[in-house]
């Protein structure tokens, strides 16, 4: 497995999918997200705590020509059968939010309380392969045989779990790629702080061996090689070139707008449902919803703000690294200025020298002499240009 450098996201993408988890109308972030390019599988860790229900959403990042199918795996039992996902719905959200348990029994998706345990043993905990796992099984496909024009009315239901099939019988797929595996790995808090795989108490005195301690010195083999290219002049820490902290803040900005979407995307669908239930329900009273969807929305002003605060940085940062270009380029014209005027000087003299003898040779000299020190003064105080730095600290 690939360990790389830990990204706040709700989002686990790999091989052209995505998904993340919801719990209560809010994604789920995960943490120490690895990668194995053998298995085909990236998994990561969340955080959640009880008995509660959850919701899985996933999609392909970007839009092309197959369709793809979704199955999914809850403590190791597959729970939803490889439900077919249209080309032209690629790109937007696919919802699980319950699982099969007979031919016509439905129920929520619930994390499993055996796998919250509090003790750090939780972590390696496994009564049975997949354990206290939620696996997504995703691949493109190509419909060969598209029969639900013969069986309309059964269109748009889903398989059984005596189902073998990779998608409904209806449907005959090729499999154009290799299945793609999204893991998030479910312990509670306390397990997780502990290990050093989510931030907590206690986390900066983690094992050095633990997750978190292998992200931080992934981190540290790739930030020196962009501050060593640069030559430190002073201050008590090393700079961070501008266009470093541009990078940076763009790209904390597109995951900041991303998890936005997502809330923006749920509350909508929260919205609707609620709207049918009430309607169902033909009832003035307030829905308990009602504060949740309150907090969505305050929450999503938090979100606006942050936003505004990370797009007000940039512009500042970037404004920086533009006035730093100019002068930079101000300076490299300023000998080729210098030397031209020098040479003009030289030539007036020498003419004046010509049409006038009378010119104390001695006291030329003596000037020459004037300014050869300040000369060497200035030089000494020079620095290379490709070593400015604003130092930000």
């Amino acid at each position: 497995m690939l360990d790389l450098p830990d990204i706040r996201t709700p989002w686990l993408a790999y091989r052209g999918f995505e998904a993340c988890i919801m719990v209560d109308n809010r994604p789920v972030t995960r943490f120490a997200a690895e990668y194995g390019e053998a298995e085909d599988t990236a998994s990561a860790w969340i955080a959640c705590e009880g008995t509660t229900k959850f919701i899985v959403y996933c999609r392909k990042v970007l839009p092309d020509e197959y369709d793809y199918t979704v199955s999914l795996f809850l403590d190791g039992q597959q729970v939803a059968w490889g439900a077919v996902v249209p080309k032209s719905e690629g790109s937007e959200l696919h919802r699980i939010s319950s699982a099969s348990h007979s031919a016509a029994e439905r129920k929520n998706l619930v994390f499993n309380a055996a796998a919250l345990t509090t003790y750090a043993s939780g972590l390696q905990a496994a009564v049975s392969a997949g354990f206290g796992e939620i696996k997504i099984v995703l691949q493109a496909v190509k419909i060969t045989d598209d029969r639900r024009s013969q069986n309309s009315d059964r269109a748009d239901t889903t398989t059984t779990p005596s189902s073998t099939a990779s998608a409904p019988a209806w449907l005959l797929c090729d499999p154009v790629s290799k299945p793609v595996n999204l893991v998030f790995k479910y312990r509670s808090p306390e397990v997780l702080q502990a290990s050093g795989i989510m931030p907590g108490p206690g986390f900066m005195q983690t094992s050095t061996h633990s997750v978190a301690n292998k992200e931080s010195k992934a981190q540290s083999k790739v930030i020196p090689e962009v501050i060593s290219t640069a030559r430190i002049i002073k201050g008590p820490t090393p700079p961070v070139a501008v266009t470093t902290q541009v990078n940076l803040v763009k790209e904390e900005l597109k995951v900041k707008v991303e998890e936005l979407k997502v809330k923006q995307e749920v509350k909508v669908e929260f919205k609707q449902e609620n709207e049918t239930e009430q309607k169902d329900k033909m009832t003035t009273k307030d829905s308990p919803e009602d504060g949740t969807q309150q907090e969505i929305s305050d929450d999503d002003d938090a979100d606006q703000i942050v936003i505004k605060s990370l797009r007000t940085l940039l512009a500042g940062l970037e404004q920086a690294a533009a006035k730093k270009r100019a002068g930079k380029e101000a300076a490299q014209a300023m000998p080729s200025k210098k030397g031209k005027i020098e040479s003009n000087s030289t030539i007036d003299g020498v003419a004046k020298q010509g049409s006038d003898d009378a010119v104390d040779s001695s006291l030329l000299e003596h000037e020459t002499d004037q300014m050869r020190p300040r000369k060497k003064a200035k030089r000494s105080h020079d620095v290379p240009h490709d070593a400015e730095i604003i130092d930000l600290t």
